[in-house]
C-alpha cells in the first residue's frame, strides 16, 4: 500500500495553485486589464485575500480576482465597500455563498 505524506500533499497543492495561476494570468493577460509585470502579484494577493475570506474554490478564486479588477484595488478594504466586507466576514457561510451573495448584490443594488 503506498502512503502520501503531508509535504506531498503540500507540493502537490502548490503545483495546483501555481497552474491555477498561469491559467488566470494567460485569461487575464489576453484581456489587458493590467501590466503583465503587475499581474502575477495581483493574481497571488488576490489569492491571500480569499484564504482570509475561506474562499478556497478555483471558481470562486477567479470571480474574486474578476471583482477587483472591476472595483479596484482597494476592494474591498475600503468604507466605500462595507457592504462587500460585510458578507465576506460571515462565518456562517461558504466562499461559495459569499461570492452568489457578493454578485447578487452588485446585480440587485448596485446595477439595478
Amino acid at each position: 500500500m503506498f502512503s502520501i505524506t503531508n509535504e506531498q500533499i503540500k507540493h502537490f497543492g502548490s503545483i495546483n495553485e501555481n497552474k491555477f495561476i498561469d491559467s488566470l494570468f494567460l485569461e487575464l493577460s489576453e484581456l489587458e486589464v493590467k501590466s503583465k509585470d503587475k499581474l502575477k502579484p495581483f493574481i497571488i494577493c488576490c489569492i491571500y485575500d480569499c484564504e482570509e475570506y475561506e474562499i478556497l474554490n478555483e471558481r470562486d478564486v477567479e470571480q474574486f480576482v474578476y471583482l477587483r479588477l472591476r472595483f479596484g484595488d482597494d476592494f474591498p478594504n475600503s468604507n466605500t465597500f462595507d457592504w462587500a466586507l460585510k458578507i465576506l466576514n460571515h462565518t456562517d457561510i461558504d466562499g461559495t455563498e459569499k461570492i452568489e451573495q457578493l454578485n447578487d448584490y452588485i446585480t440587485f443594488i448596485i446595477e439595478a
